[in-house]
């Protein structure tokens, strides 16, 4: 029995510790980008993707948005979800081309600015999502970079973008 005690020790102590260890050799930001095409003008996919208030309605995954005030005159907003409420600021809105988010807090353990391009492509549009991270914490570090991927919310997003018009995409990674 009490091989087995150690034994459960010993591998719960690894699987907190090495997560920990692997996430200090990895560097706290990153860049990663996304991008698909729609059969839609690019002033339909600017409507949507700018329309915040609307996102709960075509995003998976967003329960509601909440709108805050601003800050130094920009506009900043609550996306509520299943990973609980993630605040952020539109730091760049240049219809119909351009807009950045930056999440908005201190004490996340992440943080970093969305960048959406739209720009035309063929008989439609195409989005381009690039995202400049940081993460603070090294285990959740080590997870977004080996498990849950740096993409996968921009796919999500892009995916969820498709849906909303009736098309099938398949993003594909940029960087």
């Amino acid at each position: 029995m009490k091989k087995l005690l150690l034994g459960v020790a010993v591998v719960s102590i690894l699987l907190l510790v090495l997560p920990a260890v692997i996430g200090l050799a990895i560097d706290d930001t990153h860049v990663a980008s996304s991008r698909a095409q729609y059969q839609r003008p690019v002033d339909e996919i600017w409507a949507t993707i700018s329309d915040f208030a609307g996102a709960p309605a075509w995003r998976e995954g967003v329960e509601s948005m909440e709108r805050l005030g601003d800050e130094d005159g920009k506009p900043v907003w609550v996306e509520h979800s299943s990973f609980g409420p993630m605040p952020y600021v539109v730091e760049v809105f240049e219809p119909p081309h351009r807009l950045v988010t930056r999440i908005h807090g201190e004490d996340l353990g992440f943080g970093g600015t969305w960048t959406y391009e739209v720009e035309a492509a063929g008989e439609g549009s195409a989005v381009t999502i690039t995202e400049n991270g940081v993460i603070d914490n090294p285990i959740f570090r080590t997870l977004s970079r080996f498990v849950f991927g740096y993409h996968a919310t921009q796919q999500q997003y892009l995916t969820s973008l498709g849906r909303k018009f009736g098309e099938q995409v398949e993003p594909v990674v940029v960087q």
